[in-house]
């Protein structure tokens, strides 16, 4: 029996749906890279794609090796833009059906991008020297043997780490800004991004930690942000604090809209998503990436 195959070679790990919402007028993105230092003007499907990314050669024969690039663009993604479009035009009507759907967006979000798969190769690998033989660790660590983390160690942590966020987006306050007029909000290949001024990059903070924020910008317009309810009490611990594990069953809060931020708040956020950025950021203008880069270490 063949393995059934598909003619999708480029998967994208930030969707084309998404930074569409980023395009100038004329759908083109205006684009930073980082490693390159090079600047360019694509439109939204030659971006952030990864031949063959969600391929698993290693499946059983009958098994579609491209199962997960189907069943994402095809459900979960589609999924998400009725949530992105119901969140940015009110008023908001959203079924916990849609909730539910869009907390399982935003969290495959974050760890399916290239770093976070890096970071959790690593973790692996980390693990595997800590656990193993003391013999074999040694000649590891000394180059005499090398321990190599293949693709498929990137998919063990995302199956690892789906429904680990689960239920702390669903305690936290959620709140969508828009941005002042004349001034826009850009993206990045780590569009779900965790902020702790306790915890700066490139260290990575918990979700469980009071001080941190989950950012997800919606489109050039919007903003989400996400945060602990115990952020806003007078009498909160520190940043750093470790919160209790949420309980299975709390329910989202009503949705905060309204708020509208000026452009020096606008181009303050932008340049934290630059910092939380790997290599990618994106936005409606090269203007508003150059204002967002300026003093960020590695632009």
């Amino acid at each position: 029996m063949k393995r059934t195959t598909d003619n999708r070679k480029k998967n994208h790990y930030v969707p084309r749906s998404y930074l569409h919402r980023f395009a100038d007028p004329k759908g083109f993105l205006h684009i930073f890279d980082r490693h390159t230092k090079k600047w360019r003007w694509e439109r939204p499907e030659k971006v952030m794609n990864i031949r063959y990314y969600y391929r698993q050669e290693w499946a059983p024969v009958g098994t579609d090796q491209d199962l997960i690039e189907k069943s994402v663009s095809e459900w979960l993604e589609n999924s998400a833009a009725i949530v992105i479009d119901r969140l940015i035009s009110p008023p908001l009507e959203l079924a916990e059906e849609d909730i539910a759907n869009f907390i399982v967006y935003l969290e495959f979000q974050r760890i399916r991008v290239p770093r976070q798969i890096e970071m959790g190769k690593r973790l692996m690998r980390d693990l595997i020297l800590r656990l193993g033989p003391p013999d074999v660790t040694k000649d590891v660590r000394a180059g005499k043997l090398r321990l190599e983390m293949k693709r498929s160690a990137g998919f063990i942590y995302m199956n690892e780490m789906i429904g680990q966020f689960h239920p702390w987006f669903f305690r936290m306050k959620w709140e969508v800004i828009k941005a002042e007029e004349g001034t826009t909000f850009l993206t990045t290949d780590s569009p779900l991004s965790l902020w702790n001024a306790a915890c700066l990059p490139p260290a990575e903070p918990g979700i469980g930690l009071l001080g941190t924020v989950v950012l997800f910008p919606l489109s050039s317009q919007y903003l989400l942000i996400m945060r602990h309810p115990e952020c806003h009490k007078k009498t909160r611990g520190s940043s750093l604090e470790v919160l209790p594990e949420p309980l299975r069953d709390e329910v989202l809060l009503p949705v905060t809209t309204g708020r509208i931020w000026s452009k020096k708040m606008v181009v303050n956020h932008n340049r934290t998503m630059v910092h939380l950025s790997d290599r990618f950021i994106v936005g409606q203008s090269k203007e508003v990436l150059e204002e967002s880069i300026v003093g960020v270490r590695g632009c």
